[in-house]
């Protein structure tokens, strides 16, 4: 996945701790710490016009990526369209964030070299306003758990 320079990303970790109260009445609750971690990326940004007036590293990657030679302008809802296309034929995505690499396999994972599992897309929503040289998004999903460590 590439996503626009103009994106802020938001990780989330939560943990699935087991609770229940108290057998026998005796009051207060019981919490177990079963290590089921979630991970969650929440990345939100702006597709706008590749036309020469972006980062030139940026726009030779979209190009690439999109097979679109220089000069033609590749508008916002193009980058939309290309995205949605990836999302409904493939499974699981590759990300790259902050040196983290979040596409490795059970087993190959390690956390403190920042190589995590490839994420799995929950939500992307695509938020136009009546602007057609910008177009907001919000892409939503989660790391494959089945594939994290536990201890």
């Amino acid at each position: 996945m590439y996503f626009p320079l103009t994106s802020t990303v938001e990780e989330v970790w939560q943990n699935d701790v087991f609770r229940a109260p108290r057998p026998w009445n005796k009051g207060g609750g019981v919490a177990v710490d079963v290590k089921t971690w979630t991970g969650e990326i929440v990345i939100q940004g702006q597709f706008i016009s590749i036309d020469g007036n972006v980062d030139s590293d940026y726009e030779t990657d979209i190009r690439t990526l999109m097979s679109i030679a220089s000069p033609t302008v590749i508008s916002p809802q193009e980058q939309h369209n290309f995205l949605l296309e990836k999302l409904l034929t493939t499974n699981n995505f590759v990300l790259f964030y902050n040196g983290n690499e979040y596409g490795f396999a059970s087993g190959s994972v390690d956390i403190s070299a920042g190589e995590y599992p490839p994420v799995v897309v929950l939500e992307y929503r695509a938020i136009g306003e009546g602007n057609k040289d910008i177009l907001n998004f919000t892409f939503r999903c989660v790391i494959a758990q089945a594939s994290l460590p536990r201890s």
